[in-house]
């Protein structure tokens, strides 16, 4: 028997835990400000009064629908979340160089790849950080992998938003 198969295998059920596919995504819709419940874009103004979205977005995730905030430009894009009451859930900021350490990790995971996203995700309403990077395998197809902020795989994908309206 190949002394590289179990090997193999063991790499593909331990990198099964730490990605999570990227066709799971829930769909986006575009929307215009105008679009947008004005509770919500009030709320975005009041916390956030120097940072006006050049776009917004909503998507429903486990039944929910949240709100997406585009800020910055492409130098400095950043993302917010809200829920449906206007509460800011999570800030993404979009980071353009993929550090060492998670490249490292994705060479000896996936082999052939190509990094779509990198982004550094804060959690608003625990101060938690973490980092995701959204890859296309060449054998896999597409994924998104979370990192702690060592540059450490996460096990379990991407963390689902904590639904609270206080």
């Amino acid at each position: 028997m190949d002394k590289s198969l179990p090997f193999l295998i063991g790499l593909l059920c331990s990198l099964s835990l730490t990605v999570k596919p990227l066709l799971s995504q829930p769909a986006e819709t575009m929307l215009a400000e105008e679009e947008v419940d004005l509770k919500i874009v009030t709320k975005h103004y009041l916390k956030y009064p120097k940072m006006t979205p050049f776009q917004w977005g909503t998507f429903q995730e486990n039944d929910e629908t949240y709100f997406k905030a585009y800020l910055g430009s492409e130098e400095t894009a950043e993302v917010i979340i809200y829920n449906r009451a206007g509460k800011p859930l999570e800030k993404w900021d979009i980071i353009t160089e993929t550090p060492i350490v998670v490249r490292e990790h994705l060479d000896f995971e996936l082999a052939k790849y190509k990094v779509l996203s990198y982004k550094k995700v804060t959690n608003l309403l625990t101060g938690s950080i973490y980092f995701v990077a959204d890859v296309k395998s060449r054998f896999r197809g597409y994924l998104s992998v979370k990192f702690n902020t060592s540059g450490e795989p996460v096990l379990n994908g991407i963390s689902q938003f904590a639904v609270n309206d206080d």
